[in-house]
């Protein structure tokens, strides 16, 4: 074959590889998610920061791969891989990342939170019975 099918082919494969990327990197986001809750805005924060970074590095890997031609090619195997590793082992992925590393996670931040939630009252209440007796003793004053 030719050296030009090669290239091609070196490029065809370097796009599928980054749509596997990008999911398993979102699968991590996800994981994370389901470790420490997350409101709304953050979710979207996060989402919008996490496919920036990726479309840059998207566009690095054409750039350096395709000298920055960008083909239908590259996002056709992107979308096809995106599409197998979401519907085959995304869903593994996460439950076993989340078992090994999110479950631990969780359990780690929901003392520290609870403990810190603790604290947090004994200090409201310190700082209260102060404000009292502090206006006791304005209320004494000649």
């Amino acid at each position: 074959m030719s050296e030009m099918i090669f290239v091609e082919a070196d490029f065809f494969a370097a796009s599928f590889a980054w749509g596997i990327l990008l999911l398993a990197g979102y699968d991590i986001l996800r994981i994370i998610r389901r470790t420490v809750p997350h409101g709304t805005i953050l979710v979207a924060v996060e989402d919008l920061l996490f496919w920036i970074a990726g479309s840059l590095m998207v566009f690095r890997m054409i750039y350096e791969k395709n000298d920055g031609i960008i083909r239908g090619t590259a996002f056709v195997a992107m979308g096809v891989s995106m599409f197998l590793y979401h519907y085959t082992v995304s869903r593994y992925v996460v439950a076993v990342g989340y078992g090994i590393f999110g479950r631990p996670a969780k359990k780690i931040y929901t003392f520290f939170y609870k403990g810190l939630k603790k604290v947090e009252k004994k200090v409201k209440l310190l700082i209260k019975t102060g404000d009292s007796k502090k206006e006791e003793a304005y209320d004494k004053s000649p």
